[in-house]
């Protein structure tokens, strides 16, 4: 037995349960309420899910059509059968146009089964259809989020191109316009390629060519491609045949744009980051062996010089061998902190001097192009802090600046004295 649930609008108990009889003799475990008022029958429908309405046509307080009419307007998808001891042609006809999905008489239920088998299995596939739609419109709404989080730009277009092209507003945002400013189909595709940068735009128009005659599955090319602005972007293009000819040719594409510059930027960034850290650890390296040189050449030096008679020249010259030996030796401690070697070791010192130590290691890092001063305050305090990790800091704020005045700038360094107290520490924070 089917379990079925029936919504009877019908004005008499008898003839109620002569209609469920059939029903259970088709099969059907009968769930049933029967209305005959308006505000029954809104009520039922608001109180209870039903798999069907079977409905009187003449009633003395509720006809048929009047009940149809007020189940219509609810919106609900539920079959809705007339079955009337006297309705007759005409009134049939009324039914059906109205929207009922069958009508029988009374006195002809051997039908009735059939009819509402069929109408069970359309409003499962009607049921079906709707959740296959909102699937449907699930997936494109994510599709379209997915689309919007990756700044993708989607394009389509028949070859050869006609009006039923589309390209979404990322598109027209890629080369900074609107997208009333795009051309129109017949005339995208010069435009675009127009746009490719010359010392690539034959590979685009070969690979086009491939693709569009079928030798490539895909269409796949990363560009040069000017912007409004007269910038270059980097600019990915991806497509796929939406349609082919027998012989392969591809008659509709659908593909997408992506701005990659800002990613290409930040992987020359990385790479240009990867050729520092070995360049430091080699220089470490160097540096490591270096001083161990030197140790060698400053001991022995000192050995020499309690040989010799001060005042000289002997003496003098050793003390200037010396004297280059310490400033090579400080050249290798700041060697060792940028490969990040050195020991961390805090001291007292003058920033001053230790920028001075820097100036030109600084100079030769930032290039010509760049206007480098110094402003040291005349009588800066004294601080503890490691000169080595100083120095880093110092040597990455000028590499930073550098990279953000490609086009050459200025960039200046200063020292001053702060009392850094509780209401400094308030404000900054």
């Amino acid at each position: 037995m089917k379990p079925l649930r029936v919504l009877f609008i019908e004005d008499s108990d008898v003839d109620t349960e002569l209609i469920c009889a059939e029903l259970k003799r088709g099969g059907y475990d009968v769930t049933h309420s029967r209305v005959d008022t308006e505000a029954g029958l809104l009520a039922a429908l608001a109180g209870g899910e039903w798999d069907l309405i079977i409905s009187d046509f003449s009633m003395p307080r509720f006809d048929g059509l009047t009940a149809y009419e007020v189940f219509s307007r609810q919106d609900y998808d539920i079959p809705f059968i007339f079955v009337s001891g006297a309705m007759g042609e005409e009134r049939a006809v009324q039914a059906m146009k109205a929207g009922a999905r069958d009508y029988i008489l009374k006195g002809h239920l051997g039908r009735l089964n059939a009819a509402v088998q069929r109408e069970l299995v359309e409003a499962e596939r009607r049921r079906q259809g709707r959740a296959a739609e909102a699937a449907k419109a699930r997936e494109q709404r994510r599709l379209a989020l997915a689309l919007q989080v990756t700044g993708a730009g989607v394009f389509e277009f028949r070859v050869p191109a006609y009006s039923e092209s589309f390209f979404n507003d990322r598109v027209a945002e890629i080369f900074g316009l609107r997208h009333d400013r795009l051309p129109p189909p017949l005339e995208f595709r010069e435009w675009f390629f127009g746009r490719i940068h010359p010392d690539e735009r034959q590979r685009a128009v070969d690979a086009r060519e491939d693709f569009i005659s079928g030798r490539t599955r895909d269409f796949a090319v990363e560009l040069r491609m000017r912007h409004e602005d007269g910038s270059w972007r980097n600019v990915a293009c991806h497509a796929a045949a939406a349609e082919r000819e027998p012989d392969g040719e591809v008659t509709a594409l659908v593909g997408i744009l992506l701005d990659r510059t800002e990613e290409k930027h930040l992987e020359e960034q990385f790479r240009q980051a990867q050729k520092m850290e070995a360049i430091g650890r080699l220089a470490g390296g160097i540096a490591h062996d270096f001083n161990n040189l030197l140790t060698v050449i400053s001991n022995f030096g000192e050995f020499v010089l309690e040989r010799l008679k001060p005042g000289s020249g002997p003496h003098d010259d050793m003390q200037e061998v010396l004297k280059a030996a310490r400033r090579a030796e400080k050249l290798t401690e700041q060697l060792l902190a940028y490969s990040r070697r050195r020991p961390v070791a805090p001291s007292v010192l003058n920033v001053n001097a230790l920028v001075g130590d820097v100036d030109k290691m600084l100079r030769r890092l930032i290039g010509d192009e760049i206007e480098f001063r110094t402003d040291l305050a005349p009588k800066l305090w004294n601080v503890k802090i490691d000169a080595g990790g100083l120095e880093q800091v110092l040597v990455n704020l000028a590499v930073n600046a550098r990279d953000a005045m490609p086009d050459g700038g200025r960039l200046a360094i200063e020292t001053a004295n702060i009392e850094v107290g509780d209401e400094y520490v308030t404000v900054k924070g």
